[in-house]
């Protein structure tokens, strides 16, 4: 799994080193946590947020890398309480699928490491997919976006708490987006 992720990292190392790589970006959002599967057996509802930042590797392709923190509810299981979350570090890609009026959709592929806070025991590898839109705001280079993204956190067979059964959730993300160079790539 550590050499996936490597080749992941070098692949996008490689993508970024293009003309279009002049455009960075930056995303700050805000999300909903809803555990699903056996997960939900153990864990409520929550909220988190994080950032990312990228570049545009072509008018059609953003790589990114994101730090967020999804810190569940409370649920008491047989008088035990469990108060925990994740905080993802993850590279990943915005695949955009063209323009619908002024709006963008897109596919977003991401995975790496979940790193369990609070009561949970074991950071493990993950991953998350989704489709998102972008709205512009007046500025043709500040986006408002919604991303609903499936995420599955495969922990390791002798994980205490979870044991080796995959944690899924889904994180509905609503935030904005910053490209710091004009003209925005979005846009040509």
């Amino acid at each position: 799994m550590k050499k996936l992720v490597l080749a992941v990292v070098m692949g996008l190392a490689l993508l970024t080193n293009s003309a279009y790589a002049q455009y960075p970006w930056m995303s700050v959002y805000g999300s909903g946590v809803f555990p699903s599967g056996e997960f939900d057996d153990f864990v409520d509802n929550g909220f988190g947020g994080g950032v990312g930042l990228g570049m545009f590797v072509n008018p059609m392709m953003l790589v990114k890398a994101t730090a967020s923190y999804h810190k569940f509810g409370d649920e008491d299981i047989s008088g035990i309480t469990l108060d925990g979350g994740f905080a993802p570090l993850e590279v990943g890609t915005n695949l955009y699928l063209g323009y619908f009026g002024t709006m963008r959709p897109y596919i977003s592929l991401h995975g790496g490491w979940y790193v369990a806070t609070g009561d949970f025991e074991d950071s493990a590898f993950g991953l998350g997919v989704g489709p998102g839109l972008e709205i512009p705001l007046n500025s043709p280079n500040t986006t408002l976006f919604i991303e609903p993204t499936y995420h599955i956190v495969f922990p390791d067979d002798d994980d205490a708490l979870f044991g080796d059964e995959e944690l899924e959730y889904w994180g509905i993300h609503f935030g904005m987006t910053f490209s710091f160079a004009p003209p925005s790539p979005i846009r040509q």
